[in-house]
């Protein structure tokens, strides 16, 4: 707005008017507000890149992963974790790429209008009348660049500022996201109140070995057995408690509380005595040797010499079938394996051995 009051040698004017637009652009002081983080802003630093500490924890998690007894079952939680970070590391390099190519250069220019509109202020330019004729001429080009300056500010906010900040902190969030379930899963494998269901995992894995050829059933229940014990703390109750769990049926009657979704083998590798006739080499008699293992441990040897005569030749006699001599003298076998044990004759962690030296071969 220009006033000319005539008569008066001093020319007055205002930009009180006009000024309202400038007054109104002090929002742009606090555009550039926009952060980025793993998931989560940090509000302090302007244009920064936090780091949630999940990444850190993850990234400790895998490593007990890969090197827990039981890696074998851990491939997909170790390759979630893997495939996050290399997700994460891109994230990283864009959202770099943003602050030091546009969130940065945004804020300088917006801490400069900023700048230039405080000299604007000082300088008289926002008053309701300037009588000075060069100050006016000065204001009003200021204040016409001031107004250009804001609109391509909120221009470069609208079209380019807000819109990679969005994209980049939306696939920050679904990240994250992933990341938390990733390291929610690791920790339930590593969780030794989870033993069961980790082991039972491990079990699966241990199998597609065998049923690929690179193990046989017995091997596999010595490996099974060498990888549990550090899990168990080497106490061979928990110990054959677990195996019988993941191992034995429920049709097993020496097992009791034993889990429906066991993880079956066969005989192969077993000794020839403790193999039935041809044809009978997927009996599972890893079942067979982890109940008697259980029934020598809580009854002895003579409990489980017993309990295995009743069954595999008593019955079998009783019901006009032919005994079991195999898996009569494989129950016998484990049994003593079992007595050795909670005697303490055995230690877990020398379970393994014996039962390839006593149960594998030939």
């Amino acid at each position: 707005m220009l006033l000319l009051l005539p008569g008066d040698p001093l020319v007055v004017r205002t930009l009180s008017s006009d000024f309202v637009f400038i007054r109104r652009t002090r929002w742009i002081m606090a555009i550039c507000g926009a952060f980025l983080l793993a998931g989560h802003a940090h509000a302090a630093v302007p244009c920064a890149i936090s780091i949630d500490p999940i990444w850190q924890e993850a990234d400790g998690l895998r490593g007990k992963l890969e090197n827990d007894p039981f890696a074998a079952a851990f491939g997909t939680f170790v390759s979630d974790i893997k495939n996050n970070d290399g997700e994460f590391q891109q994230w990283r390099v864009d959202a770099e790429h943003y602050r030091d190519k546009v969130c940065t250069p945004y804020r300088k220019s917006v801490e400069a209008h900023g700048n230039r509109i405080k000299i604007f202020v000082s300088k008289g330019c926002s008053q309701p009348k300037i009588s000075d004729p060069g100050l006016y001429a000065w204001c009003l080009e200021e204040h016409a660049w001031l107004i250009s300056e804001a609109q391509k500010l909120e221009a470069r906010e609208t079209s380019e500022v807000n819109p990679k900040f969005d994209r980049l902190n939306q696939r920050g969030q679904v990240l994250l996201a992933k990341e938390r379930q990733a390291v929610t899963r690791a920790k339930e494998m590593l969780d030794p109140y989870n033993l069961e269901n980790t082991f039972r995992l491990y079990a699966f894995a241990v199998r597609k070995n065998v049923l690929a050829g690179v193990l046989t059933s017995c091997e596999a229940l010595a490996q099974m057995s060498d990888a549990l014990g550090p899990r168990t703390g080497w106490q061979y109750g928990r110990h054959l408690a677990v195996m019988g769990t993941v191992l034995a049926p429920t049709s097993n009657p020496l097992v009791y509380g034993a889990h429906p979704r066991s993880v079956v083998f066969t005989a192969g590798g077993f000794r020839r005595r403790y193999v039935g006739p041809p044809g009978s080499e997927r009996d599972n008699q890893v079942r067979h040797a982890v109940g008697y293992l259980m029934m020598g441990a809580e009854f002895g040897a003579t409990g489980a010499a017993w309990g295995t005569y009743w069954e595999d030749r008593f019955k079998k006699r009783w019901h006009g079938q032919v005994p079991e001599e195999h898996d009569y003298l494989l129950g016998v076998a484990a049994g003593e394996i079992g007595r050795d044990l909670k005697t303490h004759v055995l230690s877990v962690e020398e379970l393994g051995r014996r039962i390839r030296a006593v149960l594998c071969g030939t």
